[in-house]
């Protein structure tokens, strides 16, 4: 039961590695495959009010488009437009967040090269997007998605993956980067 929360109809996964992958190939894997198919994009981040009230909440960030929104098995997976935020139950407890809200969610940019690398650029560059929260979702809309084996419900903040990409200043690329990654499914 678990498994379908997390997944919904995911059956195989394409992990990109440390590499940098063009979003179109998720429409090439599926056009092939004859199977819906969705390029998705996940990073580690925090989430906030813009008054630091409640506090920040870790989070597993979530750049998705409309084709990941017919993965889930039951109801309907996320699918913001930009300058949007939708929340799992997790993410939205944490911070007592409800639609409506305005949220600001921060992850750090990409680079060319891992960040434990001697090449790569040092700082805190981070990207900043200031969101409104438009709904928030329960396990029965993929709010749960995570390809982690873990016990814990994850704090998940689904956000458009094109507006997610152009914060991150990565034209319609994904790329995988400690903890999160860039997966077709």
């Amino acid at each position: 039961q678990r498994v379908w929360i997390r997944l919904g109809q995911v059956t195989d996964v394409v992990d990109a590695g440390e590499r940098l992958v063009q979003a179109d190939l998720a429409a090439r894997l599926g056009q092939a495959l004859g199977m819906p198919v969705a390029a998705i994009l996940t990073l580690p981040g925090t989430l906030s009010t813009p008054d630091l009230d409640a506090g920040r909440r870790r989070v597993q960030v979530v750049g998705v488009d409309g084709a990941f929104a017919t993965l889930a098995r039951t109801g309907r997976a996320p699918a913001p437009s930009p300058g949007e935020a939708v929340l799992s139950r997790a993410a939205a407890e944490a911070l007592g967040l409800a639609p409506g809200d305005t949220v600001i969610l921060r992850t750090a940019k990409l680079t060319a090269f891992p960040s434990e690398t001697p090449l790569a650029a040092t700082g805190t560059d981070q990207a900043r997007l200031r969101l409104r929260v438009s709904a928030v979702a329960g396990p029965d809309n993929l709010a749960e998605f995570s390809l982690a084996a873990e016990n814990l419900s994850p704090a998940n903040v689904f956000v458009h993956r094109d507006h997610l990409c152009q914060a991150l200043e990565v034209a319609r690329r994904a790329i995988k980067r400690g903890g999160g990654g860039a997966e077709a499914v």
